[in-house]
C-alpha cells in the first residue's frame, strides 16, 4: 500500500498557497505531474488524498530541446491542490503518434510538460487539424511541474516524496531576479546561445491585426536543453532580452538544471552581444557571436512545428541571380495593376496573349482573375488547351497535368516569410492591404516554384502591358466587348523602354507564325 503523504511544502495544500493561487491570471494554472508508475492511476491526490476525477486535456510537451505538437492525454485532476496528473505512458503513446523514430529517443528520460491548450479556444476537436497560429493562441502555460518520488521509510511503508521542478518556462510568467541574486548564483564553466527573433508564423486575435511574434530563446550547448524561452508580440528591447537572461539564469526551465551564470553567452544577432557585453561581464559571463548549432536545431524544430511540417517556400530573393532592383520593380508593376482593377471589366474567359521579348519570345496566354471576387490576380498559360483543360477539368486533377504560373494578391499573412523580410529590408511598393503579390509556378509533379530573373521580368512586363492595354482599348465598363487588337506596346523596365505584343482575344496569336 502507498500512504500518500506530502514531506515537502507545497502551495497546493496550505492556506498561503490557496491565497497565492488566487493571484494567478486564469491563464496560467495547473501544477503538473507526470506519472512515471505503470498501474498506479492515483485515483486519490498525491498530496491531500481528496478523490481524482478523469479530465481530457491537450499537453504542450517538451521532449530535450524540442517543442512537439500538443497530444490530448486523459488525465486525473485534484480540484483542490489545482494538481493535474498525467500518464508518462499515455503521453509518449500520443507523442509517438506524431514523431519521427529519430526524435523519440529522449522520451520520457527528457519529457516535460510546459503547457496546455484551452480547449475553448480552439475552433475545432481535432488537435491534428489545429494551426500552429490558432495552438499558440490557446496556449496556456502550467504554474509547477513536479514529481512524486516512492521511498520505503523505516517502518517498511512506501511514501511519496514530493520534489518541486523547474517552473514553467514561459518568460513572462517568471520574476526577474535582481541583480545582486544574479551575482551570488554560482558561475558554472558553461556556454548559453541566445537569440531574440521573429518567428515563421502569424497570430490573428479577434478584431486586431495579425503580428509575427519575437522569441526570446536561450538553449544550453552542453545538454542540449531550453534554459529560457518567451514570446512577446513586439520586438524585444535590449532591457527585455537581459531580463530574460537573468530570469534564465535565475529560473532554469524545466529539465535545464539547477540556478547558475554561465561563462559564455553566444549571441546569434551580434547587435545584442554588443549591447549587453558591459553588463554580462560586470557578472564575469563573456558576450560573444559565432555559430549556434543547438540553437539553431531547436528554431528548426520550432519551424517544422509552426508550418506543420511542410517544407517552407522559398524567397524571391534566395535565388542568387535574383536581385533586390528587380523584385522591387516587379513590385511596383504589381502595385500599378492592381490599382487599374482590370477584374473589374474583365472576365477569366477575357484571355489575351502576350508575347515577350516581342517577335523573338513565346507566346503565352494570360487571363485576369478577380470578377467573381474569390481570387484576385494573373493566371499564365504556356497555351491554349491548359487554359480549356483548367476551365473544363476539376483544379486538383488539372494541376497535376499541366504546369500552372499565377500572380496573386493576398494579405501579408500569405507573402512567404523571406519575401516579408526582405520587402521591410528594401521597402518595396504595395497598393494596398490586401495587395502583396505572390508569384508562383505550380509544376505537373504539384511542386512549387519560385521565379527566377527571367520569369520575374515576364511578369514584370506583362503585368504593364496588360494595365496599358486595359487604358487604352478597354473602357471601364463590364458589358463593352472590344474588337479584336493586335498591337505593339512599350512599357518600361530597368530604366528603358521595351516591346511588348499583345493579341485579343488570344487565338489571334494562333495566326502569326
Amino acid at each position: 500500500m502507498i500512504h500518500q503523504t506530502r514531506k515537502s511544502a507545497s502551495p497546493g495544500n496550505t492556506e498561503k498557497g490557496s491565497e497565492e493561487m488566487d493571484e494567478f491570471s486564469e491563464a496560467v494554472r495547473y501544477t503538473v505531474f507526470l506519472n512515471p508508475y505503470p498501474g498506479e492511476r492515483f485515483v486519490r491526490c498525491p498530496r491531500c488524498e481528496q478523490n481524482t476525477h478523469e479530465r481530457k486535456r491537450i499537453l504542450v510537451v517538451q521532449l530535450g530541446s524540442h517543442l512537439v505538437a500538443p497530444a490530448m492525454v486523459t488525465c486525473r485532476f485534484c480540484a483542490h491542490c489545482d494538481l493535474l496528473i498525467a500518464d508518462q505512458h499515455d503521453v509518449a503513446e500520443s507523442l509517438r503518434q506524431i514523431l519521427p523514430p529519430e526524435e523519440q529517443e529522449n522520451m520520457g528520460t527528457e519529457m516535460n510538460v510546459i503547457g496546455t491548450l484551452d480547449r475553448s479556444l480552439l475552433p475545432r476537436v481535432d488537435i491534428e487539424e489545429v494551426s500552429p497560429e490558432e495552438a499558440m493562441l490557446a496556449f496556456r502555460p502550467i504554474r509547477d511541474q513536479v514529481h512524486f518520488e516512492m521511498v520505503m521509510d523505516g517502518a517498511g511503508e512506501v511514501q511519496l516524496v514530493e520534489h518541486k521542478l523547474s517552473p514553467p518556462t514561459m518568460g513572462e510568467d517568471i520574476p526577474v531576479p535582481d541583480r545582486a541574486d544574479v551575482e551570488a548564483l554560482p558561475l558554472v564553466d558553461e556556454t548559453w546561445q541566445v537569440s531574440a527573433m521573429q518567428l515563421t508564423t502569424w497570430i490573428t486575435e479577434e478584431e486586431d491585426q495579425p503580428y509575427r511574434p519575437y522569441l526570446i530563446l536561450v538553449v544550453s550547448a552542453a545538454d542540449p536543453s531550453i534554459v529560457y524561452q518567451q514570446l512577446l508580440r513586439t520586438k524585444p528591447s535590449v532591457a527585455d532580452v537581459r531580463d530574460g537572461l537573468f530570469r534564465s539564469m535565475g529560473y532554469p526551465g524545466a529539465g535545464a538544471g539547477e540556478p547558475r551564470r554561465p561563462t559564455v553567452l553566444v549571441f546569434k544577432e551580434p547587435a545584442l552581444a554588443h549591447a549587453l557585453t558591459a553588463e554580462m561581464a560586470a557578472l564575469e559571463i563573456q558576450c560573444t557571436t559565432g555559430r549556434t548549432p543547438e540553437l539553431d536545431d531547436v528554431l528548426a524544430s520550432l519551424d517544422y512545428y509552426l508550418s506543420g511540417g511542410h517544407v517552407p517556400i522559398p524567397g524571391l530573393l534566395d535565388n542568387p541571380r535574383v536581385k533586390p532592383e528587380q523584385v522591387g520593380e516587379f513590385f511596383a508593376a504589381a502595385a500599378e495593376f492592381y490599382r487599374e482593377a482590370p477584374w473589374q471589366w474583365m472576365l477569366d474567359e477575357d484571355l489575351l496573349a502576350v508575347r515577350y521579348p516581342a517577335r523573338d519570345g513565346e507566346w503565352r496566354f494570360a487571363s485576369v482573375m478577380g470578377n467573381a471576387g474569390l481570387e484576385f490576380g494573373l493566371a499564365v498559360f504556356e497555351d491554349l488547351y491548359d487554359y480549356d483543360m483548367l476551365a473544363t477539368t476539376p483544379p486538383e486533377a488539372a494541376f497535376g497535368m499541366m504546369t500552372y504560373r499565377s500572380v496573386t494578391f493576398d494579405d501579408v499573412t500569405a507573402l512567404p516569410f523571406p519575401d516579408l523580410d526582405a520587402l521591410e529590408q528594401y521597402g518595396w511598393e504595395i497598393a494596398a492591404e490586401d495587395a502583396y503579390p505572390i508569384p508562383m509556378t505550380v509544376t505537373e509533379g504539384e511542386e512549387l516554384l519560385r521565379p527566377g530573373p527571367e520569369e520575374l521580368e515576364w511578369y514584370t512586363v506583362a503585368l504593364r502591358a496588360i494595365t496599358a492595354f486595359c487604358q487604352q482599348y478597354w473602357p471601364d465598363d463590364i458589358d463593352y466587348v472590344p474588337e479584336p487588337v493586335s498591337t505593339t506596346l512599350t512599357v518600361p523596365l530597368a530604366g528603358r523602354q521595351v516591346p511588348v505584343e499583345l493579341r485579343y482575344p488570344a487565338d489571334l496569336a494562333l495566326n502569326d507564325s
